[in-house]
């Protein structure tokens, strides 16, 4: 993370593979893993599963990081350094006090990136804090709804921030604030 900090981002890949060439300790190993797990296809996820000695383990990480090179050929793995300040944001701006510390707008951070747009919804007495991302680049139309549950926003419909004693009036607001945001409101 400091080599990312202050922009040696060569030396930072060098250091990450590098340290995995070091690591003994097998808890170490299953966070670097739980660091890549949101990234981590489902297959992926079942084959680490199986893994019983730290060597597979740690090859599995080489060749997951290695796979999700842009650019194999230069000496920076740009997915690598790109996921790890995408985590390293996610654990700072939508921290949670248990693993994986941050919350499912982070786990959406670390997997899309920043949204496009972002639209805060207006909280008010029937209707709980929300947010709704879109990616806009990545898909034309691709958005996500957080609603605020105790200070943890969870990814769940819209209609989740709807109290029970809401009115269809409520309701209603609420979709047409995001209609100018996205048609599908």
């Amino acid at each position: 993370m400091v080599f990312m900090d202050i922009g040696k981002e060569e030396e930072a890949s060098e250091a990450f593979y590098g340290g995995l060439n070091d690591i003994r300790d097998s808890s170490n190993i299953e966070k670097i893993f739980l660091d890549a797990k949101e990234i981590a296809l489902a297959e992926e996820t079942k084959q680490w599963e199986t893994f019983k000695t730290n060597p597979e383990k740690l090859e599995f990480l080489r060749t997951f990081w290695k796979r999700r090179d842009p650019n194999p050929i230069d000496p920076v793995n740009q997915r690598l350094i790109e996921h790890y300040k995408r985590l390293n944001y996610a654990r700072q701006t939508y921290s949670r006090a248990f693993k994986p510390w941050y919350d499912d707008r982070g786990a959406l951070y670390i997997k899309l990136g920043k949204p496009e747009r972002v639209y805060y919804g207006r909280p008010r007495q029937n209707i709980k804090e929300n947010e709704s991302w879109f990616y806009d680049n990545i898909k034309a139309g691709l958005f996500f709804d957080f609603v605020d549950y105790s200070g943890l926003y969870q990814l769940t419909s819209l209609f989740d921030a709807v109290d029970q004693s809401a009115t269809v009036e409520d309701i209603v607001e609420l979709f047409i604030e995001r209609s100018s945001y996205n048609p599908y409101y």
